[in-house]
């Protein structure tokens, strides 16, 4: 469907026009390699094996029983990775779905005062706002007038914490941590069109083995089972739940995606993302999950210079949406997978994963040195994890970023808007140049 911008009174706003100068299927699996492929499936599988257990520890925390737990899951990857298949192939850019990382905590403090039917409503209303926010045309507005250095601070800023945790790693466990690091290195340096994960997770998982920190235990089949309840309506979910966790996802996840997507030199679909968020957040309420969304760091994971060249890296997503559903589908095996793998192990992966995107993000923040306070702003409170009414600090560090831009470097934010103002205008997003390596 064409984005319906020129139909006076109107007022909404549907998925923006398929590219017509996009690579084809054809030239991507010919511009793939074994390698470039595995650059993008082994990160998403990695964050979503480490980010699982977090999941399922607040689930059960929360009281939630196994059936609900498998519905959860089941609900969130599937629906999630459908977002993320649609977008990625349509619109021919690295786009992955899965579900709201800050939205577990929000989801899981509210329902320490919400019946679980109550919290299946709050989900749904969530949804339904992000759906009004893309179709009403609202999501793009927000994103024009961001400047950009604004929105690379905030990448940068939230994705830090990813690249830190190779220091915690290594202070948790000094042999797995240097051994993890150095296959890293070597890859990188001497292995000729390998990426420098593969290096690490052979490295750190052999020394892993050696050390005895792998908890081999016996993996039964089994797929994950639909869990229906009816949803319960009330204006305490709306507030403390729906609200919040829309804003999450818009402010959080969305973000991050956009961000991300015009680090690489794409103008992003914001509005068919938005509007894909929500519909995936009303489903996946329905069959017992909190959001199905577009996710930053996966899509920052599969849009990693290593997965090829830009124009062919939506292959990679959309192969990285069937590793996302994968964990929905066998999501009874996955939860006895999860106890294998040491934790200092995953922290030191999933941190060298997204460090090419972290460093990639600082220089497009301040190479052109715009903005310089704003940045810094933006960044600080993005990096501090500062979470307010349930929002992430995602959305605080745009919220205050862009206030210091117009309140204090208006000088800047208008010689920006001037340049920048009509980047989402065209009739179609087009990528604009191919992505430094770093």
């Amino acid at each position: 469907m064409q984005e319906n911008t020129t139909r006076k009174g109107m007022g909404l706003h549907w998925f923006e026009p398929k590219p017509s100068n996009r690579g084809s299927l054809k030239q991507a699996i010919k511009d793939s390699t074994v390698f470039t492929v595995l650059a993008g499936l082994i990160p998403v599988f990695i964050l979503f094996l480490t980010v699982g257990p977090v999941l399922v520890t607040s689930l059960q925390d929360a009281g939630l029983s196994q059936p609900q737990i498998i519905g959860w899951m089941l609900a969130i990857h599937v629906f999630g990775g459908i977002n993320g298949l649609v977008l990625s192939v349509y619109y021919r850019m690295p786009i992955v779905g899965a579900y709201s990382i800050p939205g577990i905590a929000i989801a899981a403090g509210a329902l320490g005062t919400l019946t679980y039917p109550e919290a299946l409503a709050g989900f749904i209303g969530a949804g339904l706002i992000v759906f009004l926010i893309g179709i009403t045309g609202l999501a793009k507005t927000l994103v024009r007038y961001i400047p950009g250095p604004i929105m690379f601070a905030m990448i940068a800023g939230v994705l830090l914490s990813f690249p830190l945790q190779i220091i915690s790693g290594v202070q948790a466990a000094p042999l797995i941590g240097v051994a993890t690091i150095l296959g890293y290195i070597i890859f990188h340096l001497w292995v000729p069109r390998v990426p420098g994960i593969m290096g690490a997770l052979f490295f750190g998982t052999t020394a892993a083995v050696v050390q005895g920190e792998f908890a081999f235990e016996a993996v039964e089949f089994g797929v994950g089972v639909p869990h229906f309840e009816v949803p319960e309506f009330s204006w305490i979910a709306v507030l403390s739940l729906s609200l919040p966790l829309a804003m999450a996802v818009v402010g959080s996840e969305n973000m991050q995606s956009i961000g991300v997507l015009k680090t690489i030199g794409f103008r992003p679909p914001v509005t068919a993302m938005t509007v894909m968020s929500g519909i995936g957040g009303v489903v996946a309420g329905f069959f017992g999950g909190h959001n199905a969304n577009i996710a930053g760091p996966a899509t920052a994971a599969a849009a990693a210079p290593d997965t090829g060249p830009a124009r062919s890296r939506f292959f990679v997503a959309f192969l990285s949406c069937l590793v996302v559903m994968s964990f929905g589908i066998f999501a009874p095996m996955v939860l006895d997978v999860f106890a294998f793998f040491p934790e200092a192990l995953m922290s030191l992966l999933v941190g060298l994963v997204l460090l090419p995107i972290v460093a990639s993000a600082f220089t497009d923040a301040w190479e052109k040195r715009q903005f310089p306070l704003s940045v810094l702003v933006t960044f600080l409170i993005a990096s501090s994890g500062v979470s307010m009414f349930g929002i992430s600090s995602a959305f605080w560090a745009l919220l205050f970023g862009c206030l210091s831009a117009i309140l204090i470097e208006r000088k800047d934010l208008k010689a920006y808007s001037k340049e920048h103002v009509s980047e989402f205008d065209e009739t179609e997003p087009e990528m604009d140049r191919e992505p430094a390596q770093v």
